[in-house]
Formats: structure tokens, sequence, C-alpha cells
């Protein structure tokens, strides 16, 4: 594995081989190819969950791949670009997104159970 991939993921959390959404930052493949993939992988996810009529769980449902999505292609600039102030940007998006996902995460597990509790009642 690479240096940079190495870097990349103890900066997320996340190791290579475990990525969620099977989007792997992969420094032999170009920006262009990472990007396309991302915003593929992001788009599919995204229209998998147009199903619920639930405002709220629809909107984080939908906004979790969008999120993800910006998480990847921040990846791919990390492993490819070279202007310091995007590099700067694309680590703050890494940060800022990944804890907005691990909110609406939370939002909608706390949904599930608060359904869950309806269905029981």
């Amino acid at each position: 594995m690479k240096k940079s991939n190495v870097f990349i993921c103890l900066l997320t959390g996340m190791s290579l081989p475990l990525a969620a959404n099977s989007f792997i930052a992969d420094s032999s493949r170009s920006y262009r190819d990472l990007v396309h993939e991302a915003m593929d992988i992001m788009h599919r996810d995204m229209h998998a969950q147009v199903e619920s009529l639930d405002p709220d769980t629809a909107f984080a449902e939908m906004m979790i791949p969008h999120h993800q999505g910006a998480i990847d292609m921040s990846k791919a600039l990390l492993l490819h670009g070279k202007d310091p102030a995007l590099r700067n940007l694309a680590l703050q998006i890494i940060t800022e997104q990944q804890t907005e996902i691990d909110l609406m995460k939370s939002v909608l597990k706390r949904s599930q159970v608060k359904d869950q509790r309806k269905v029981l009642k």
C-alpha cells in the first residue's frame, strides 16, 4: 500500500479494504477516473434512497452518499492535487463531511428506534 493511501486512511479513520461504499482512492489511477467513480457511486446510492416518504429520513438517506461522494473526491485530490489551499480544503471537507455523516446516521438510527416503538405499542 502506498504511503499516501496509508496517510489518507489514518486521517479518515478507515482502512482502504473496509471502505463502506466500495470507493478506493488508489494513486495508480488518474484523478479523473477516481472522481468519475466517486460520482457514479454517489449518484447510484443517492437514487437508491429516494423511496422514503418521510422528509427527514429521505433527506438524511440521500445526503449521506452525497457527503461520502465529497469525501471520496477529496481523497482523490489529496492523492493527485498540488495546490496547498485546495489540499487544505480537501482535508477540511473530509473532516466536516464525516462529522455530518455521523450525525445523520445517528438521527436515522434514533428515528428507527422510535418507529420500532410505535409498532410495538
